[in-house]
């Protein structure tokens, strides 16, 4: 669908101004897969080139040849996946099995590629249907040569009450493959129910890490943070489909959302950066006087 894609000529504008901007890093993710783009290889190498740090998530499906090429040098590459096998990879991805072992290929090809300072790992969103066995997943993505799994609660309404009857199971699994852990393999997750991110109140009036990390859409829109991307109502920055990103950012619009933006009103959803905006409110609500 073309509305879901961003077209070529606007993203090379955007990185033009990211370059005059002085932005330092880039991710590409989104709803759809990002390596689907047929410019991608060119816009990824563009990024490199104006010494903008390169990032991305992608299924994995399309991690080889020119893509692999480009992402070696990324700062960091993260495959999502939420199945153990042929048969999970079919139900949850809506295709055909087969496509499991070419990302599995993908993976083990694109860790022996890499630089050594680009950090390649996995997302895992772990929900009723693969909490099972999340120990063995860890130790066959450390054998393929990623650096770290990080597992992640599915988000549903309902969250505490739909993750209670497995919660014992996943931090079982997840005390077994602690013991993955060492010098060349990490196991992260913020599977943790009573996670602030989680809740759905914010017990501040501002949002101030949001203000350093926008999400532009496929639409064309800006929106506040990839929780809030897509959504008109409360998340919309201003479209850049007739003018630059600097102009929306830099001119007014950017400034006024955040001034008019009030998380304990806007924000009962999940979070990325409750956590983040708590340790920067503190730090605020801290300040005494010229003295540290």
């Amino acid at each position: 669908n073309s509305k879901d894609v961003l077209p070529t000529s606007k993203w090379y504008e955007i990185l033009d101004d990211f370059n005059s901007m002085g932005v330092r890093a880039v991710t590409y993710s989104g709803g759809g897969e990002p390596l689907m783009h047929s410019a991608c290889v060119d816009l990824m190498n563009r990024t490199l080139e104006l010494g903008i740090d390169l990032s991305i998530i992608t299924n994995g499906q399309l991690l080889s040849g020119d893509r692999a090429m480009a992402l070696r040098h990324a700062k960091w590459v993260r495959v999502s996946i939420d199945y153990h096998d042929p048969e999970q990879f079919e139900q949850n991805r809506r295709t055909s099995k087969l496509g499991f072992n070419q990302i599995m290929d993908n993976i083990r090809a694109f860790a022996a590629m890499k630089d050594p300072d680009c950090d390649f790992g996995i997302n895992f969103i772990v929900h009723k249907g693969n909490c099972a066995g999340l120990a063995v997943f860890a130790a066959n993505m450390k054998s393929m040569g990623a650096e770290n799994v990080r597992f992640s609660p599915m988000w549903i309404k309902g969250f505490r009450e739909y993750h209670m009857p497995i919660q014992q199971q996943v931090e079982d699994e997840l005390a077994k493959a602690s013991v993955l852990i060492d010098d060349t393999f990490h196991i992260n997750t913020t599977y943790n129910l009573d996670f602030c991110g989680f809740s759905l109140d914010r017990p501040y009036t501002r949002c101030h890490f949001g203000q350093v990390v926008p999400v532009i859409g496929a639409d064309q829109n800006v929106y506040a943070c990839h929780n809030k991307a897509y959504d008109l109502a409360t998340g919309l920055i201003g479209s850049i489909k007739n003018k630059r990103f600097e102009d929306v950012w830099l001119g007014g619009e950017a400034k006024s959302y955040f001034d008019h933006l009030n998380p304990c009103v806007s924000c009962k959803h999940q979070c990325a950066n409750d956590a983040k905006n708590l340790i920067i409110q503190k730090m605020i609500d801290s300040y005494g006087d010229n003295f540290v």
